[in-house]
């Protein structure tokens, strides 16, 4: 007979209502099953009982259901809670006295690896309890100048996500620092062993800046004399008489071969030339003498045809110098007009050799925060190629039974939520936050982004930037600047148009944008207000300061660019040369013309005394031209005259044996012969 099945102890007993529907139906996945539950039990003065009558097939579902229920309510055992207890024991101990400096030298190889120099990190304490990190400071030394740091930073406070510590990743929910500070000097190197510098990329500079000229002094040799290097006409001359003296050289020697077989050819013709056919008695005389001209008349075509290459090539090689020539005095012309614009205040000038000092200040001020934005984008790009994917590499959990697994989102390594600092220093009110720093950025909803805000005395400034390498995005960073009501002050940066110092109020703006590949570009602008120039001199200067004292801003834009092939662009768009033009229409009408003269007059002298000298190979070349054609000639005239006595001992040879074939006739008497 076979044995009934008998319910599970925990289904025998009376279950309180809202104690069914948590601890029984509550830990039931399927909804199968529980509705299998409900309907299964029936409700008896408040309390769940299980109903009588229920068949073996129906018990055994509930018992195993049962068996699922214990499992999944997690009771705690007296075996685990203790080791549990030992095991927090052991790890608090190890955190009191090892976890600290294990995971600050651990910080401290991770910053390396990251920024590829030295790293220091100080004080740091893990506090278990509450899941914060606090860290005494952090200093990051910069791989291209190790005896400065990159960054050094005050005192900071992260608060951890407990549910990410779990699953083994590490969110930084939210950071403070007490100050953050960039370029600091170091008292030892922060180069690393095995990392050295990356040169640095030169920005392209272009052509140097014109010298500006001072009228009231005005000398033209001497301005000649300092733009030599700039002028084109020396080069020009000098390709010239290149292309001269390699012409005279490549023929002289043959030409002077080609001279000698003409003259032994002449002098073994006169024999054939001067012999007077009338003067030949026999046939046999007359042909020998024709054979002996025939073999002249290919000598000489030989020679023709020889005079002939060395005619035409000369006459190229002639061609191409003149043309080079030719092209020589227009450069002549080109650099007496670019010297002239330099007595002209109204070509431009003025803003050609401003530009080289604006672009050096700028460059000074910006290429600091490039450097700021290329490495923090360097590391970023490190840290996503480091990072293995995370979680969406897992292979996908198999479904077994009633333990089913419901996946959850995937999560980065490693997550910075936050970083906050708002400090003071030298004067001046900081606050800074930077978001959503992340191994891997796909796995984040929003790009990295930093915001920096200062203001000090009234002025103000801003600095937004945002750092997306998430892989659908073609763009790496943008960021935007503004900054206004700041004092600025030059120095002496603009001494080279005679201004000895510079100041005013700024406002500004700057906007940069970078791609994957490596390419920049960046726009921004500048106004000054209440601009002043001191310390002019000369006549550039003075009237510059006048200029710039009349007006009631100075304004300035410019666009920098860099491709990726790390060629660059560099552009300056600014009212100073309207200003300065203005200012210096006076000085032009009396000191230009005459300064323009000055140097018409001292450029003639220099291209006579200098650069015609080197053209003294083109006579050489000229009469080995006319020699050539000479030789030609008389070749051809050889040639000519040696055909023509071919053809007179031909014809005197034929005359001669016609007479004689007649006076053998006249001596002969043929017989008759009879019919």
């Amino acid at each position: 007979m076979k044995r009934q099945a008998k319910p599970a102890a925990i289904l025998r007993k009376a279950i309180p209502g809202k104690s069914f529907e948590r601890r029984y139906l509550g830990l039931l996945g399927q909804a199968a099953d529980r509705e299998f539950m409900a309907s299964s039990f029936e409700l008896v003065d408040g309390s769940y009982r299980l109903k009588a009558g229920l068949d073996d097939k129906a018990l055994k579902r509930l018992n195993g259901l049962a068996k699922a229920i214990k499992l999944n309510r997690g009771a705690v055992k007296t075996g685990p809670l203790i080791l549990a207890i030992l095991l927090g024991t052991v790890l608090l101990a190890f955190g009191l006295f090892f976890m600290n400096p294990v995971l600050e030298r651990g910080l401290e190889r991770g910053l390396e690896a990251a920024f590829g120099a030295r790293a220091e990190v100080s004080a740091l304490h893990l506090d278990l309890v509450r899941l914060r990190i606090s860290i005494g400071s952090i200093a990051v030394a910069d791989r291209d100048d190790p005896m400065t740091n990159l960054f050094q930073t005050g005192r900071i406070e992260l608060g951890l996500n407990l549910a990410s510590l779990l699953r083994g990743r590490i969110f930084i929910e939210e950071a403070t620092a007490a100050s953050i500070e960039a370029g600091t000097p170091r008292s030892s190197s922060g180069a690393l062993p095995d990392s050295s510098a990356r040169p640095k990329a030169t920005m392209a500079t272009g052509s140097a800046a014109p010298p500006l000229v001072d009228f009231e002094n005005f000398d033209a040799k001497a301005l000649l004399q300092r733009e030599k290097a700039r002028l084109g006409s020396a080069a020009a001359f000098a390709e010239a008489q290149k292309s001269y003296d390699e012409a005279t050289t490549r023929w002289k020697d043959r030409y002077e071969s080609s001279g000698k077989a003409l003259a032994s050819l002449d002098a073994t013709s006169k024999k054939i030339l001067v012999l007077d056919p009338r003067s030949i008695r026999t046939p046999s005389e007359a042909l020998a003498a024709a054979a002996d001209a025939k073999a002249l008349i290919g000598n000489a075509r030989d020679v023709v045809k020889e005079t002939g290459t060395i005619v035409r090539g000369i006459g190229a090689d002639a061609e191409t110098a003149t043309s080079l020539e030719k092209r020589a005095r227009v450069a002549v012309d080109e650099d007496l007009a670019y010297l002239k614009s330099l007595v002209d205040p109204k070509s431009g000038t003025a803003a050609k050799a401003l530009e080289p000092s604006i672009r050096e200040i700028l460059s000074d001020r910006a290429e600091r925060w490039l450097v700021y934005g290329n490495r923090a984008l360097e590391v970023g790009l490190k840290l996503k190629s480091t990072s293995g994917g995370g979680e969406t590499g897992r292979k996908a959990a198999s479904i077994r039974g009633r333990d089913v697994i419901f996946p959850s989102a995937a999560l980065p390594r490693f997550r910075l939520g936050l970083l906050s600092s708002s400090f003071a220093m030298d004067g001046s009110e900081y606050a800074f936050e930077l978001r959503d720093v992340s191994t891997e950025p796909d796995l984040v909803a929003s790009p990295a982004s930093l915001r920096l805000d200062i203001a000090k005395n009234g002025a103000k400034a801003g600095f937004e930037a945002v750092a997306d390498l998430r892989a659908l995005s073609a763009e790496a960073y943008s960021a935007k600047a503004t900054a206004e009501g700041y004092p600025l002050d030059l120095g002496d940066s603009l001494s080279a148009v005679g201004i000895g110092g510079f100041s005013g109020i700024a406002d500004g703006r700057l906007e940069l944008r970078g791609e994957k590949d490596g390419s920049v570009a960046a726009t921004g602008g500048l106004t000054v207000h209440e601009p002043s120039a001191r310390g002019a001199s000369g006549t550039l200067g003075k009237a510059l300061a006048e200029a710039v004292a009349s007006v009631d801003a100075v304004e300035l834009h410019a666009r920098y660019e860099t491709l990726a092939s790390g060629d660059d662009r560099f552009t300056i768009d600014t009212n100073l040369d309207a200003i300065v033009a203005k200012a210096l229409r006076a000085v032009a009408e009396k000191y230009a013309k005459k300064a323009g003269d000055e140097l018409a007059a001292a450029m003639r002298d220099w291209i006579g005394t200098e650069l015609e000298g080197k053209l003294a190979s083109k006579t050489a070349l000229a009469d080995l031209l006319a020699g050539a054609r000479s030789d030609d000639q008389a070749a051809v005239s050889l040639d000519g005259r040696l055909g023509a006595k071919v053809a007179a001992f031909e014809a005197r040879a034929k005359e001669l044996g016609t007479g004689a074939l007649k006076g053998i006739g006249s001596g002969l008497s043929l017989p008759k012969v009879k019919p």
